[in-house]
């Protein structure tokens, strides 16, 4: 079953105005812990009471939705409840969900206005015993109901008018009337448009071939002039809207009026008695120019800093400047010229984000080497005689570093590395000791061990021998079957083989990959 909704001390106030025939409202969410009555079961719902900050209108609505939208909360809404009419609202106008005169009458509706004792239960037979068995309140206790009900009713009404804000006045802020006279001294009022346009377009009528006092008159009013404009369009936004914060160039607000006319502010009002000032030295000019078809003493209009421009005029025709732009220079402001260089002793440039960002890259590399520091680079090279190392995604040759090429750089000694290793300086190697080769060779030379051949080591030989007699005797002795043998030949001597020859050349180096050192000079 649908049921009204309530929330203690929900008020806040409206963000934008609403017309008549809106069917949302958009209000400034809650804080400090208020929250929306809870109408989250089907049919449940909760009424705000909306009082115009402008006018004494006022409407009674019924709200069926929330949606909170970070600051902004925005309302579902039946218009023009309990006989109120739908119309517009301006924007500040406080929103609150009050107890109101329908909710309390669909309360009394609720109860019998009379209750028969017959009717009134088992055992009742006094009107006591009938409202105890029905559950009905006494005339007391609905009465006392009342009363606090009227006292949370005055309570909501005081809070509305402490939260009114107090009429604006040069020196507080507040609402305000607007008027479009031209010719009041009131400070109590703002001026609308419509008086402001009304002194403007008196003010712009005003012939401008002027006397020399009357072009000196028409100066400072056109100076007020824009004052105003920008001033009208400054209140044609807060006016439009009246909400309660501070006004600016870009915020709607309340704003204090001002009768200055030489003010530079941006956010005070211009007062009629401004606005009837300007209008008033309007009149007077015109009135002084109306027979004036020139200057008595004809003027010149000169341009200096960086666009400059000289024309002579008399008043009698419109005229126009030829400007010439000067460029920037060290001494004097003017157009220039962007560059990312990083290496450049122009003075008449102006460094990009990009060339700052680069030179702050290479401090930042640079704030851990020091000068003398030697890295190892992979990239290309620029400059003089190509020497200095481009960062790589660069373009420009960074003068801090060159490439270790035995070449003296901004006096300081580069060793030549090309080609080279490097090894730590230990009490073997000096500090610029260099060394080593690319290859090797290995050479064979020497002799093997004494050696002594054995007769079975012998090649295989044999020798003849022919029997012969000297005489009588034979030269050998035996019978036939015995071995005949010889003197034995050779003295077992010992030789040796001698050993001599070149190993083929061997690369020292193991695989590798070429890099630049780089040293830092600068």
């Amino acid at each position: 079953m649908a049921q009204i909704r309530f929330a203690n001390n929900v008020s806040t106030q409206l963000t934008k105005p609403v017309a008549e025939n809106d069917s949302t409202i958009e209000v400034r969410s809650l804080t400090q812990g208020l929250t929306w009555p809870n109408i989250s079961a089907a049919g449940d719902y909760f009424l705000v009471v909306i009082d115009d900050i402008s006018t004494a209108s006022w409407e009674i609505m019924k709200c069926t939705n929330v949606q909170i939208n970070g600051n902004e909360t925005v309302l579902t809404v039946e218009r023009g409840l309990e006989s109120t009419t739908a119309t517009d609202l301006q924007a500040g106008s406080i929103v609150e969900n009050r107890l109101t005169a329908g909710t309390l009458d669909s309360f009394g509706a609720g109860f019998p206005t009379k209750v028969e004792i017959s009717q009134g239960g088992t055992g009742a037979t006094t009107a006591v015993d009938a409202r105890t068995n029905l559950d009905v309140p006494s005339k007391a206790d609905l009465s006392s109901e009342v009363n606090t009900r009227t006292s949370e009713i005055a309570r909501l009404d005081q809070k509305i008018t402490d939260n009114i804000p107090p009429a604006a006045t040069t020196s507080v802020r507040g609402t305000v009337i607007l008027s479009s006279a031209v010719d009041s001294v009131s400070e109590n009022l703002a001026a609308t448009p419509k008086a402001v346009k009304t002194a403007y377009d008196k003010a712009v009528s005003v012939d401008t071939r002027l006397t020399s006092e009357v072009s000196t008159l028409q100066a400072a009013d056109t100076a007020t002039n824009e004052k105003l404009t920008s001033e009208v369009a400054r209140l044609e936004g807060e006016i439009a809207a009246h909400t309660p914060p501070d006004a600016s160039l870009t915020t709607k607000g309340i704003v204090q009026l001002s009768s200055a006319t030489n003010s530079e502010s941006e956010v005070l009002a211009a007062t009629p008695k401004a606005v009837k000032i300007a209008y008033d030295k309007a009149v007077a000019a015109a009135t002084k120019s109306a027979s004036a078809d020139k200057l008595a003493t004809p003027r010149s209009i000169s341009l200096t800093g960086p666009v400059t421009g000289t024309v002579d005029f008399d008043g009698s025709a419109d005229v126009s400047i030829a400007t010439t732009v000067v460029n920037a220079t060290t001494s004097a402001k003017g157009i220039v010229q962007l560059s990312s260089a990083i290496n450049s002793a122009s003075e008449a440039t102006a460094a990009t984000s990009k060339a700052v960002k680069t030179i702050a890259d290479n401090l930042n590399v640079m704030a851990n080497v020091p000068i003398g520091g030697i890295i190892a680079f992979s990239g290309t090279f620029g400059g003089t005689d190509n020497r200095y190392p481009i960062p790589l995604g660069g373009t420009t040759a960074d003068t801090n570093w060159c490439i270790c090429d035995g070449v003296t750089t901004n006096s300081k000694e580069v060793p030549d590395l090309r080609g080279r290793m490097i090894i730590g300086v230990s009490s073997t190697y000096t500090l610029g000791d260099t060394g080593g080769a690319a290859t090797h060779s290995h050479t064979l030379s020497g002799s093997v061990s004494p050696t002594t051949l054995t007769v079975a080591q012998l090649a295989s030989h044999a020798h003849t021998f022919g029997k012969g007699t000297y005489g009588n005797s034979a030269e050998a002795k035996g019978n036939e079957s015995s071995n005949q043998s010889t003197h034995a030949t050779g003295s077992s001597q010992p030789h040796t083989h001698g050993l001599d020859g070149t190993a083929a050349s061997a690369d020292n180096l193991p695989p590798y990959y070429a890099l630049a050192f780089i040293m830092r000079v600068a």
